[in-house]
């Protein structure tokens, strides 16, 4: 087949997919349509807008999804590939959250510094405050730097404090690390007590 027939029939095969699960199938229209636009790359040197923008999301939420059953490395190649199609706030920090379950300490490092940076210019205070969640728990694991990572953490415990509360919880949990780390067993109990509260 000539590569153009082969990228409308990978769309229309994408397409299909959706039409029967958009969840559950999301991995497999992930695949077709990130062929339809590697191939519209290849015929024209650009791929179609409408196509770009189908692809990026769909590979989004196939990042999203490995994220969720923790097979990062998927997560993470599937997730890069949506930030070279079209980047956004949430898809960078998607991608640096899987090099970070990954332990890719300094790829993870300096992509979560840049979300932090682009959340904070855009308000986005959730994805800030999970930026420097997890920037502060680079720094316990990676650097034993007790006092940074505390600091980092009840500054990300501030700006969660309207958040989800998975969100919320997340520092919490940390904050208590941090405490065991510190021997300040009276932070742990209470921040644990508190993540525990958003648990119930």
């Amino acid at each position: 087949l000539a590569k153009a027939e082969r990228a409308r029939l990978h769309r229309v095969f994408a397409e299909w997919l959706r039409a029967r699960s958009a969840d559950e199938l999301v991995e497999a229209q992930a695949h077709h349509l990130e062929r339809a636009a590697s191939l519209a790359s290849e015929l024209d040197g650009q791929i179609p807008a409408d196509l770009r923008a189908e692809a990026a999301d769909v590979l989004e939420r196939a990042g999203c999804r490995a994220l969720d059953r923790e097979a990062n490395r998927t997560a993470r190649r599937l997730l890069l590939r949506a930030i070279d199609l079209e980047p956004s706030l949430e898809r960078r920090f998607y991608a640096a959250r899987a090099a970070w379950r990954l332990w890719e300490l300094p790829a993870a490092s300096v992509e979560m510094e840049d979300v932090r940076t682009l959340a904070e210019s855009a308000g986005e205070r959730t994805i800030e405050g999970l930026a420097l969640t997890q920037l502060a728990d680079i720094d316990l694991n990676r650097n034993a730097d007790v006092d940074r990572a505390r600091t980092l953490a009840l500054e990300a415990l501030a700006l969660l404090s309207d958040a989800p509360g998975d969100a919320r919880s997340e520092a919490l949990t940390l904050l208590s690390g941090i405490g065991w780390w510190g021997g300040d067993l009276g932070s742990v109990e209470q921040y644990m007590a508190e993540a525990l509260e958003i648990a119930r």
